[in-house]
Protein backbone atom coordinates (compact mmCIF):
# COMPACT_ATOMS: atom_id res chain seq x y z
CA UNK A 1 0.00 0.00 0.00
CA UNK A 2 1.27 3.21 -1.48
CA UNK A 3 4.76 1.65 -1.82
CA UNK A 4 5.32 -0.13 1.12
CA UNK A 5 4.70 -3.29 2.23
CA UNK A 6 1.73 -4.48 3.90
CA UNK A 7 2.31 -4.82 7.56
CA UNK A 8 -0.45 -4.01 10.65
CA UNK A 9 1.79 -2.59 12.86
CA UNK A 10 2.87 0.26 10.48
CA UNK A 11 -0.53 0.66 9.46
CA UNK A 12 -0.28 -0.61 5.53
CA UNK A 13 -2.63 -2.90 5.74
CA UNK A 14 -6.26 -3.05 4.28
CA UNK A 15 -8.19 -6.00 4.84
CA UNK A 16 -10.88 -6.98 2.20
CA UNK A 17 -13.98 -5.45 5.29
CA UNK A 18 -11.82 -2.60 6.23
CA UNK A 19 -12.15 -1.49 2.51
CA UNK A 20 -15.66 -2.71 2.15
CA UNK A 21 -16.83 -0.68 5.25
CA UNK A 22 -16.15 2.16 3.14
CA UNK A 23 -15.90 2.01 -0.86
CA UNK A 24 -17.69 -0.13 -3.59
CA UNK A 25 -15.66 -2.72 -4.32
CA UNK A 26 -16.36 -2.55 -8.23
CA UNK A 27 -13.58 1.07 -7.40
CA UNK A 28 -11.40 -2.00 -6.81
CA UNK A 29 -11.75 -3.76 -9.11
CA UNK A 30 -11.35 -1.16 -12.14
CA UNK A 31 -8.32 -0.04 -10.43
CA UNK A 32 -6.56 -3.48 -10.28
CA UNK A 33 -7.73 -3.96 -13.80
CA UNK A 34 -6.00 -1.12 -14.84
CA UNK A 35 -2.83 -2.61 -13.22
CA UNK A 36 -2.84 -6.15 -14.01
CA UNK A 37 -0.80 -6.92 -17.45
CA UNK A 38 -0.87 -10.87 -17.58
CA UNK A 39 2.63 -11.14 -16.10
CA UNK A 40 2.95 -12.62 -12.24
CA UNK A 41 3.62 -9.29 -10.17
CA UNK A 42 3.00 -7.36 -7.14
CA UNK A 43 0.40 -4.62 -7.14
CA UNK A 44 0.81 -1.18 -5.02
CA UNK A 45 -2.19 -0.18 -4.13
CA UNK A 46 -1.20 3.70 -4.31
CA UNK A 47 -4.13 5.49 -2.38
CA UNK A 48 -3.51 9.00 -4.47
CA UNK A 49 -3.49 7.09 -7.82
CA UNK A 50 -6.53 5.07 -6.76
CA UNK A 51 -8.67 8.06 -6.05
CA UNK A 52 -7.68 9.94 -9.15
CA UNK A 53 -8.03 6.95 -11.44
CA UNK A 54 -11.35 6.18 -10.16
CA UNK A 55 -12.43 9.90 -10.17
CA UNK A 56 -11.14 10.56 -13.55
CA UNK A 57 -11.97 7.48 -15.63
CA UNK A 58 -15.32 6.28 -13.71
CA UNK A 59 -17.05 9.04 -13.14
CA UNK A 60 -14.99 11.67 -15.53
CA UNK A 61 -14.90 10.20 -18.68
CA UNK A 62 -17.56 7.10 -18.61
CA UNK A 63 -20.64 8.27 -16.46
CA UNK A 64 -19.51 12.27 -17.65
CA UNK A 65 -20.96 10.45 -21.44
CA UNK A 66 -24.46 10.13 -20.27
CA UNK A 67 -24.64 12.92 -17.85
CA UNK A 68 -24.23 15.40 -20.65
CA UNK A 69 -26.36 13.25 -23.35
CA UNK A 70 -29.46 11.45 -21.60
CA UNK A 71 -31.07 15.11 -20.68
CA UNK A 72 -31.51 15.67 -24.16
CA UNK A 73 -32.44 12.22 -25.62
CA UNK A 74 -35.12 13.11 -22.22
CA UNK A 75 -36.49 15.99 -24.01
CA UNK A 76 -36.70 14.39 -27.44
CA UNK A 77 -39.32 11.98 -25.72
CA UNK A 78 -36.98 9.47 -25.12
CA UNK A 79 -36.76 8.41 -28.46
CA UNK A 80 -33.18 8.03 -29.87
CA UNK A 81 -31.97 9.14 -33.66
CA UNK A 82 -32.15 6.83 -36.85
CA UNK A 83 -29.20 8.80 -38.30
CA UNK A 84 -25.64 8.21 -36.82
CA UNK A 85 -24.02 11.33 -36.59
CA UNK A 86 -20.52 10.59 -37.21
CA UNK A 87 -20.29 7.36 -38.64
CA UNK A 88 -16.80 6.89 -38.55
CA UNK A 89 -16.40 7.64 -34.44
CA UNK A 90 -18.81 4.87 -34.63
CA UNK A 91 -17.06 2.62 -36.55
CA UNK A 92 -13.74 3.03 -33.91
CA UNK A 93 -16.09 2.10 -31.01
CA UNK A 94 -17.28 -1.00 -33.27
CA UNK A 95 -13.94 -2.36 -34.46
CA UNK A 96 -12.27 -1.74 -30.86
CA UNK A 97 -14.32 -5.33 -29.51
CA UNK A 98 -11.77 -7.84 -31.04
CA UNK A 99 -8.99 -6.30 -29.74
CA UNK A 100 -10.91 -5.56 -26.56
CA UNK A 101 -11.89 -9.19 -26.52
CA UNK A 102 -8.01 -10.41 -27.01
CA UNK A 103 -6.64 -8.33 -24.18
CA UNK A 104 -9.43 -9.64 -21.94
CA UNK A 105 -8.32 -13.29 -22.95
CA UNK A 106 -4.65 -12.98 -22.61
CA UNK A 107 -5.39 -11.59 -19.21
CA UNK A 108 -3.90 -8.13 -19.97
CA UNK A 109 -6.66 -5.95 -18.22
CA UNK A 110 -4.32 -2.92 -18.34
CA UNK A 111 -4.38 -2.77 -22.48
CA UNK A 112 -7.81 -3.58 -22.16
CA UNK A 113 -8.40 -0.87 -19.67
CA UNK A 114 -6.47 1.32 -21.53
CA UNK A 115 -8.15 1.00 -24.86
CA UNK A 116 -11.21 1.42 -23.41
CA UNK A 117 -10.67 4.82 -21.73
CA UNK A 118 -9.06 5.70 -25.22
CA UNK A 119 -12.10 5.62 -26.58
CA UNK A 120 -13.83 7.15 -23.76
CA UNK A 121 -11.36 9.87 -24.47
CA UNK A 122 -12.70 10.21 -27.83
CA UNK A 123 -16.38 10.01 -27.08
CA UNK A 124 -15.86 13.25 -24.92
CA UNK A 125 -14.29 14.81 -27.33
CA UNK A 126 -16.80 14.61 -29.82
CA UNK A 127 -19.52 15.64 -27.34
CA UNK A 128 -17.26 19.01 -26.12
CA UNK A 129 -16.99 19.90 -29.56
CA UNK A 130 -20.71 19.21 -30.87
CA UNK A 131 -21.69 20.84 -27.68
CA UNK A 132 -25.14 19.56 -27.37
CA UNK A 133 -26.32 22.07 -24.87
CA UNK A 134 -25.89 24.86 -27.49
CA UNK A 135 -27.55 23.20 -30.01
CA UNK A 136 -30.16 22.41 -28.03
CA UNK A 137 -30.78 26.12 -27.71
CA UNK A 138 -30.95 26.83 -31.46
CA UNK A 139 -34.41 26.60 -33.41
CA UNK A 140 -34.40 24.08 -36.08
CA UNK A 141 -31.31 21.82 -34.76
CA UNK A 142 -33.54 19.40 -32.74
CA UNK A 143 -32.66 16.10 -35.07
CA UNK A 144 -29.23 17.24 -34.94
CA UNK A 145 -29.10 17.82 -31.05
CA UNK A 146 -30.87 14.05 -30.82
CA UNK A 147 -27.96 12.39 -33.19
CA UNK A 148 -25.74 13.48 -31.61
CA UNK A 149 -26.30 12.67 -28.23
CA UNK A 150 -28.33 9.25 -29.62
CA UNK A 151 -24.12 9.00 -30.65
CA UNK A 152 -23.23 9.73 -26.97
CA UNK A 153 -25.88 7.19 -25.72
CA UNK A 154 -24.27 4.96 -28.01
CA UNK A 155 -20.59 5.51 -27.29
CA UNK A 156 -21.77 5.28 -23.49
CA UNK A 157 -23.46 1.61 -24.00
CA UNK A 158 -20.69 0.55 -25.89
CA UNK A 159 -18.10 1.45 -23.17
CA UNK A 160 -20.13 -0.63 -20.69
CA UNK A 161 -20.14 -3.69 -22.88
CA UNK A 162 -16.64 -3.65 -22.91
CA UNK A 163 -15.96 -2.42 -19.02
CA UNK A 164 -18.84 -5.74 -18.42
CA UNK A 165 -16.30 -8.35 -16.98
CA UNK A 166 -14.81 -5.90 -14.41
CA UNK A 167 -17.03 -3.38 -13.51
CA UNK A 168 -20.16 -5.86 -13.73
CA UNK A 169 -22.34 -3.45 -11.15
CA UNK A 170 -21.89 -0.30 -12.80
CA UNK A 171 -23.09 -2.00 -15.85
CA UNK A 172 -26.35 -3.20 -14.13
CA UNK A 173 -26.63 0.14 -12.78
CA UNK A 174 -26.22 1.71 -16.95
CA UNK A 175 -28.91 -1.54 -17.97
CA UNK A 176 -31.35 -0.05 -15.73
CA UNK A 177 -30.53 3.77 -16.63
CA UNK A 178 -30.51 2.91 -20.12
CA UNK A 179 -34.02 0.06 -20.07
CA UNK A 180 -32.18 -2.17 -21.47
CA UNK A 181 -29.41 -5.15 -21.43
CA UNK A 182 -25.89 -4.40 -22.50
Amino acid sequence: VNGEKMSKSKGTSVTARKYLDHLDPMYLRYYYACKINGNLHDVDLNLEDFTQRVNSDLVGKVVNIASRTAKFINNAGGILSTEVADKDLWQKFVDASEPIAAHFEARDFSKAMREIMALADAANEYIATQEPWKLAKQVGSEAQTQAVCTLGINMFRALLTYLKPVLPALTADAEAFLGEKV
